[in-house]
């Protein structure tokens, strides 16, 4: 008997472990600034998590940083998604906000499975980008983000008009290390 009793508490024990193990993350990440690789948002009001190794372009988060240019690409792949998110600031990169709403200082979403692109404008689509810190010693980048993005064509780069027309980016926030 107590055999068995110890087999039931064995087998219930791993049962245990192996959901907690296998547990789906359903949460955004936490607002860190360690430099701990995470990315993630909602699109359109639903989770949408990427974060891992740095190694571009072959990894599913990249980060670009020059005198002029940041660029931060998250990639989604599974059976049903093919998605990235794309930030994109010509400036020099400083602690602070930037609008998303030009050519220069943009957000945008891709959906290839439905071949979906969407990018912040001047006008309708706008957002911000908030960096919260940027530090050159220990190459770590972290930060805020949130935009709303039209659809367009980028074989002619026009915004396409039509009940899908928008997508909508909210409580974004990285925090990657990254390489120069």
């Amino acid at each position: 008997m107590k055999c068995l009793k110890l087999t039931i508490l064995s087998l219930l024990f791993l049962l245990i472990l192996t959901y907690s193990c296998c547990k789906k993350n359903d949460t955004l990440p936490p607002e860190t600034q360690e430099g701990k690789n995470t990315f993630g948002c909602l699109v359109n009001n639903n989770l949408w998590l990427k974060g891992g190794g740095l190694s571009y372009p072959y990894s599913n988060l990249s980060i670009f940083i020059d005198k002029n240019f940041f660029s931060i690409n998250a990639l989604k792949i599974g059976d049903q998604t093919n998605q990235t998110v794309n930030i994109y600031i010509h400036s020099p990169l400083n602690v602070g906000i930037y609008d998303l709403n030009n050519y220069n200082h943009s957000g945008r979403f891709l959906d290839k499975i439905d071949n979906c692109y969407y990018k912040t404008d001047s006008l309708s689509a706008t957002g911000t980008l908030e960096i919260t810190k940027y530090d050159t010693i220990n190459k770590i980048v972290s930060g805020l983000f949130n935009f709303k993005a039209l659809r367009y064509n980028p074989d002619n780069n026009t915004i396409i008009e039509n009940n899908d027309s928008s997508v909508q980016i909210t409580q974004g926030r990285f925090d990657i290390k990254y390489r120069q």
